[in-house]
């Protein structure tokens, strides 16, 4: 049965309050006016609700407890707003007038605007709005952490087909490597400064850095996959396991630009300004998992003998590199049946977040007139306003993609092996 919950969890209301002083002084004399409350009330600084709509499952903790699968949905919502006291200060003063015929000059406060306000009024009053949430493609995500998670159920330690099928090249490789690394050391001891020379070439240096990374390192792992089928527990192996993918996503677009607040007119044109700085920031996370059975009766499927797809991709040349772009090795294993393992459950929790944020900053004012007012000043520091939004939704037995998605997948290693790959392939 569906049920729904919710929570506020608000902070405590504050007070806000900012009076108006005003002050006129002429030849005739001088008059004082105070408007105590012309900004005043209470607000909250921060406001939050939070929102759960899922399935009621009866006894689930016993049958958590006998081993019985319950998966099912759920989606949570937390709505959050901070809206932070603004230190409010615009003072307008020591103008400058002539009282004929004595021509006397006097000085005098026009007017004080001081307290606090919250910074949503202050936005509101300066006529500023919160940029838009920013959008994406969630299925995409979705669909990378999916399959990831279906590529991963799998017990092989070791591409057996892929070791068999490429024995010969790694044969060779060695040979290549022990060969050489002979020749450096009986240089060394023979003073062939020539020869070592040659090998310090940017295209010697080119070729060891790739033989390093694709044809010592692919070995090691070779050995050691080979070491932990080896040492795999057969069928001693736990009943049920999980296999996990995941995949993030973050954007964020920011603007600061200088904003007129408002104006207003006391001897000639005042306006108010300010740096507006607004920020909308998005961070997706998914997590997908896929629940197995373990249902082993040899160590066969360690050796990864059951993979000759799998296998056939990895065979074809560059195909790692395509790799790097799109997940097509990874949509062909999520694919492949494995020996030994039942999916008995999947799914897949994707908790997005946005937060949309706007502040006001180095605020100051100008003026245009006659009057020759001066010595003014306009604060409204700590003007910070932001609405946060994260969604958390739990989705069972998600279907899986069958065709690849973009998956960029470049890091500097990879970005120098593509340019001695490029210079390779040119060169040749």
């Amino acid at each position: 049965m569906s049920r729904f919950r919710s929570l506020n969890l608000d902070s405590d209301e504050v007070e806000y309050l900012t009076t108006q002083h005003f002050v006129s002084e002429n030849c005739a004399g001088k008059t004082y006016t105070v408007k105590p409350d012309i900004w005043s009330g209470v607000y909250t600084p921060r406001a939050e609700s939070r929102t759960m709509t899922d399935i009621e499952t009866a006894g689930f903790y016993k049958l958590r407890s006998e081993g019985k699968i319950v998966n099912s949905p759920m989606t949570q919502t937390v709505e959050i707003v901070e809206d932070d006291l603004v230190d409010f200060y615009q003072y307008t003063g020591r103008y400058k007038y002539d009282c004929s015929p004595s021509r006397m000059i006097i000085n005098g406060t026009a007017f004080l605007n001081q307290g606090t306000l919250p910074s949503s009024t202050m936005l509101a009053f300066c006529g500023v709005t919160l940029q838009n949430p920013l959008s994406y493609d969630p299925q995409s995500k979705i669909d990378q952490a999916v399959s990831q998670a279906w590529s991963n159920m799998s017990l092989d330690e070791v591409q057996t087909l892929v070791i068999a099928a490429e024995m010969d090249k790694s044969i060779v490789s060695l040979r290549s490597i022990l060969t050489r690394i002979i020749k450096i050391i009986r240089a060394v001891r023979k003073g062939n400064v020539n020869y070592l020379r040659r090998q310090v070439t940017f295209k010697e240096l080119a070729d060891r850095y790739m033989e390093v990374r694709y044809a010592i390192r692919p070995l090691v792992y070779d050995v050691a996959g080979v070491m932990s089928a080896l040492q795999t527990c057969g069928n001693d192996c736990n009943t049920r396991q999980t296999f996990r993918g995941h995949k993030t996503y973050g954007d964020q677009e920011s603007s600061s630009t200088l904003h007129n607040c408002w104006s207003w007119t006391y001897g000639g044109t005042w306006v108010a300004k300010a740096t507006l700085t607004r920020t909308s920031d998005l961070q997706v996370d998914v997590r997908s998992g896929v629940l197995a059975a373990v249902q082993i009766l040899s160590k066969l499927p360690y050796w990864g003998l059951h993979h000759p797809v799998e296998a056939m991709w990895e065979l074809i040349p560059y195909s790692f590199v395509i790799d790097w772009v799109l997940n097509v090795s990874q949509i062909i294993a999520s694919w492949t049946p494995e020996v030994g393992l039942r999916a008995l459950a999947s799914w897949y929790v994707i908790t997005q977040r946005w937060e949309t944020t706007a502040q006001l900053t180095n605020s100051y004012h100008t003026f245009s007139g006659t009057e020759m007012l001066e010595d003014s000043m306009t604060r409204i520091e700590g003007t910070r306003y932001s609405e946060i939004s994260v969604t958390k939704s739990r989705v069972p037995d998600p279907s899986r993609p069958v065709v690849p998605s973009f998956n960029l997948r470049l890091d500097a290693l990879k970005l120098l092996d593509l340019v001695v790959m490029a210079k390779n392939l040119l060169g040749h």
